[in-house]
């Protein structure tokens, strides 16, 4: 009598489990057919953006976020204008959508307006927006002295015009010359804030 008990409330909890995973935690998967081989995605309140690199045709691709209907495709493949070569950074804040493409900035309204395309000076993985500002990084020095290398952090305005200097994070030269690979920094933006994960 106490063995049917046990398999009896261990039956009662295997089904209860099983009811927890299929109702409980429940998920909702969706195919985007537009894309071929997609490389990043971000996601803000209304949208989601894909930059699919291999695709021949359009090369940004922005759905709703509640229905996951396509609402835009932006961008081709070239050197001109509104054109990307390989891989973009996308990174949209409340009113622009800004795409960092080898050495340019592509602007575009929440519309999907083109705004403005701005040519870089540096990398664009060492810029990200805040609001309608840039934090952007680079590599200062001093002379030659390896041992007075550092990347600088500055604000820059919208038109990338610096503005003021954040703060200096010195290097290790000597992880630099030893190592094949090395993680220096990398930022992210929430809100009004950039977060800046060193080495």
């Amino acid at each position: 009598m106490r063995c049917f008990k046990m398999i009896k409330r261990t039956i009662l909890l295997a089904a209860l489990l099983l009811c927890l995973t299929q109702f409980g935690l429940s998920v909702k998967l969706h195919t985007f057919p537009d894309l071929v081989y997609p490389s990043m995605f971000v996601v803000d309140n209304e949208y989601i953006y894909f930059f699919d690199h291999r695709n021949p045709n359009n090369k940004m691709y922005i759905y709703d976020r509640n229905d996951f209907k396509l609402v835009k495709a932006l961008l081709k493949k070239g050197e001109g204008p509104r054109e990307v070569i390989l891989y973009c950074t996308i990174a949209p804040t409340e009113n622009k959508i800004n795409v960092f493409n080898d050495h340019k900035l592509i602007l575009y309204s929440k519309k999907f307006e083109y705004l403005n395309e701005i040519r870089l000076t540096f990398s664009d993985s060492s810029c990200v927006p805040v609001k309608d500002r840039y934090i952007v990084s680079s590599f200062e020095g001093e002379g030659d002295a390896l041992s007075q290398v550092y990347a600088l952090y500055h604000l820059e305005d919208n038109r990338l015009e610096k503005m003021k200097d954040l703060f200096r994070l010195p290097l290790d030269m000597r992880e630099l010359t030893d190592n094949l690979i090395v993680f220096i920094s990398k930022m992210a933006v929430w809100k009004d804030k950039v977060f800046i994960a060193t080495g």
